[in-house]
């Protein structure tokens, strides 16, 4: 009997090591699949019927199409009803979490899911407002996204993520002009303001707190300034002297702008008929694909193009997530796993309906799901890999405030 156990221990101990090879050899797809399967299904049943609200910010026509479709593929998929709460400032759909959270509302809050980055993200970390972590609870961000390949998808303006929210997709600064007009566009903010000047009134941006008018204020304080450096780290005391350069640039950009610089546009969809219209020459957005999809809306010509100028433009990831107090946190999973899901990632990056560059790995892909990255049409309004290459690290997120309120002393009306 003894030595008949001591024959079945080993037996059990070598078919348990061969197991774990067998495993390492064929992929984690599979053990993540397995690992979380029981679990998963339990969640989408869990989830069947629930309807959930989702805070995205509303103002593009093309963004909001695509979410519509979002919401029509998981309604037939998983019977969940997706809300899109269309909305302007993702401040303040925080502002309504941290009021729901000082009134004692712990559960069944009115927001189940965000769209968020930057210093919004930071803000929810900070003030506990976040669920908890979700990216190790979804299949697809085991399955196809890669963190050593892709550092920027667990950190949001340098702030580690810790896996408080999942990565959506890569943006980048862009600048939007027609190239019939204009052959030898700025190349840098030095070269932005000589055109300025040789085409008075041709030139602006959205207005702070716009997120592309804040967005255009880093990417000039992150050419002009002497030591660029310093907006990688918490703004110090002397944040003042660090910026003058900056604003000694805006004071005399305005002397040849739009408007005199009296006035601006309220944000990147307020520039797009302008630029149109030839009222201005180049309008920006943080989005690769804006002019592609601003000429399949007929809001350009098709000569319109978006380029990345050679001294490199501000690059960041933006993110899901789900609120300390959603109700519905369970289906607010579901429908950030699907939208993390290769399909969905492919349709966004195709810039028929958004443009987008997606956040998974897409040497982790399947064939049959790779196939849908491939067949995307190239697009001659996007930029090209090369140009999109040249990045500029997004400041930290304590800068965001600071320009904000110091460019409504100075400027606004």
């Amino acid at each position: 009997m003894t030595y008949q156990y001591h024959i079945i221990k080993i037996i059990m101990i070598t078919f348990s090591i061969a197991f774990f090879f067998v495993m390492l050899l064929f992929g984690n797809t599979s053990y993540s699949e397995t690992l979380h399967n029981s679990e998963w299904q339990q969640r989408l049943k869990d989830a069947a019927g629930k309807t959930i609200y989702f805070h995205a910010w509303g103002g593009s026509k093309t963004y909001n199409q695509y979410i519509a479709w979002v919401a029509d593929t998981v309604q037939k998929r998983y019977n969940i009803k997706l809300n899109h709460v269309k909305i302007q400032n993702t401040a303040d759909s925080l502002q309504k979490i941290l009021s729901e959270k000082q009134a004692g509302k712990t559960k069944n809050g009115a927001i189940d899911m965000i769209w968020i980055n930057g210093e919004n993200f930071a803000r929810m970390k900070q003030e506990n407002l976040l669920w908890g972590k979700i990216t190790h609870l979804l299949p697809n961000y085991n399955n196809y996204v890669d963190e050593i390949e892709k550092p920027a998808v667990i950190r949001d303006f340098d702030n580690p993520t810790n896996g408080l929210e999942a990565p959506w997709g890569l943006a980048q600064f862009v600048y939007i002009i027609d190239s019939n007009d204009m052959k030898a566009p700025p190349q840098n903010a030095m070269e932005l303001l000589h055109y300025a000047k040789n085409n008075k009134g041709k030139i602006t941006y959205p207005t702070p707190p716009d997120f592309t008018g804040v967005t255009f204020l880093k990417q000039i304080a992150t050419e002009v300034l002497e030591n660029p450096a310093l907006l990688s780290s918490k703004p110090p005391k002397n944040y003042q002297k660090i910026l003058k350069p900056l604003w000694l640039y805006l004071d005399e950009l305005h002397l040849y702008a739009w408007r005199d610089g009296k006035n601006f546009p309220k944000n990147e969809s307020e520039m797009i008929p302008l630029l149109n219209n030839r009222e201005i020459d180049i309008a920006y957005s943080f989005n690769i694909a804006a002019a592609a999809n601003a000429i399949a809306n007929q809001q350009l010509p098709p000569t319109a193009k978006a380029y990345v100028p050679l001294s490199g433009t501000i690059s960041n990831v933006h993110f899901l997530t789900i609120p300390f107090n959603s109700g519905q946190a369970n289906a607010a999973k579901i429908v950030i796993d699907f939208m993390l899901s290769p399909e969905a990632q492919a349709r966004k990056q195709n810039p028929k309906y958004w443009g987008e560059p997606t956040v998974l790995s897409l040497k982790s892909l399947p064939q049959n799901e790779r196939k849908w990255f491939d067949s995307i049409p190239k697009n001659a309004a996007i930029p090209t890999i090369a140009e999109l290459s040249k990045t500029l690290a997004e400041p930290h997120s304590g800068w965001v405030n600071i320009l904000k309120d110091e460019w409504k002393k100075r400027y606004k009306n």
